[in-house]
């Protein structure tokens, strides 16, 4: 009787609907290695996670600095998991493994939901790049 039945079918609806693509996230990953070198660093193995979405961090700079900037270009990253989503706290995830409340903030995730051609790949990688050296001088002068 306390089970919201129009929730459940919405919420099941929209898993069904789901789509994300499994094949793109290895060439992401090479790339964004290849282009941002020691300035990129994993908190997880992205062997050991979902093969639709990728995982990393990006030294000196929080995670929202680059999400906030991207989503101009719309490229929409993530650095939460969703049950904190949109609250602009660190991830309580990371943080158990260790790591401390700064860190935790430079979290980002990918997700893939439609596959990218090399063009797209390399366009979207050198973007994040860019925008990522660019916060980076910015906040060298603070």
């Amino acid at each position: 009787a306390f089970i919201d039945t129009l929730a459940v079918k919405c919420c099941f609806e929209a898993l069904e609907n789901q789509k994300f693509n499994y094949e793109v996230k290895e060439k992401f990953l090479e790339k964004l290695k290849e282009k941002l070198k020691d300035n990129i660093y994993f908190f997880v193995d992205n062997k050991n996670t979902l093969p639709y979405t990728l995982h990393f961090a990006l030294k000196n700079i929080k995670a929202r600095e680059i999400i906030r900037t991207l989503a101009f270009d719309n490229i929409f990253l993530s650095n939460g998991e969703g049950c904190s989503l949109g609250l602009s706290k660190p991830s309580r995830i990371i943080q158990a493994m260790g790591y401390d409340e700064t860190t935790s903030r430079n979290a980002i995730t990918l997700s893939f939901s439609e596959k990218y051609d090399e063009q797209t790949i390399e366009k979207i990688v050198n973007k994040i790049a860019k925008k990522y050296l660019q916060i980076k001088v910015l906040n060298q002068g603070n």
